[in-house]
């Protein structure tokens, strides 16, 4: 690996965990698919990686391997670690994790937009919209997931936990307006804009939501009054 050093103290933590790991197996006895994941494991408990600030290209480029295996690897991790989270945990990390598209030139009346590059969790919201009923369209891109926006917000508790609740009172206080009929996101979408140009100026103020995350969306449009 290249760039980004790691201290002593993280490369201690490392070598007295993959010490401790590899012992508890005989040597030679674990598969080298199972020995390459007790080895990127280890790497982000000692925090030599973080998961959180790098992307899978970065991954990549770090472990010098290609992005399919950067992102098996991080899949496997995520698969076995999840296990052991609450359940609010892991909604928690859905919507920090998942981004919303806020173009709203390109955006379609009565649809919302959202972006998971993190294959893990990707499946885990698409699994979870199933299981409520909601089916998605990611024809065009596999990152890139499109549902209508009843049912996304209608669901939004039950994926997202207090974020997604936010969301929800934020667009049954939309819902009053009656302008906002048949596209209650883009209408909340308008209107945090709006307020974010009046302090920051308008081209400043896109840039900074054009990829806001659930969790980040969620506390912007609890502030918005109607």
């Amino acid at each position: 690996m290249t760039d980004h050093q790691p201290d002593p103290d993280q490369l201690a933590k490392f070598g007295e965990a993959m010490h401790d790991r590899i012992m508890e197996a005989p040597f030679g006895s674990l598969p080298k698919s199972e020995l390459e994941l007790v080895v990127f494991s280890e790497l982000i408990q000692s925090k030599i990686i973080d998961l959180e600030t790098s992307n899978t290209f970065d991954l990549a480029r770090r472990l010098r391997c290609s992005p399919a295996k950067a992102s098996s690897l991080v899949f496997n991790y995520r698969l076995r670690s999840v296990s052991d989270e609450t359940e609010e945990s892991v909604r928690e990390k859905l919507a920090n994790v998942t981004k919303v598209a806020t173009d709203l030139k390109n955006s379609r009346d009565g649809a919302v937009t959202l972006n998971v590059e993190d294959r893990f969790w990707r499946n885990e919201l698409t699994n979870r919209l199933k299981k409520a009923g909601v089916y998605t369209d990611s024809s065009f891109n596999r990152e890139r997931i499109v549902l209508d926006e009843s049912s996304f917000f209608k669901a939004c508790p039950q994926l997202f936990g207090r974020a997604g609740k936010e969301l929800e009172d934020a667009a049954k206080r939309a819902a009053k307006d009656e302008k906002a009929a048949g596209k209650i996101f883009k209408t909340l979408l308008m209107k945090m804009t709006s307020g974010a140009a009046s302090k920051t100026g308008g081209i400043a103020a896109q840039a900074a939501i054009a990829s806001p995350s659930i969790a980040n969306l969620a506390h912007s449009f609890a502030a918005l009054s109607f």
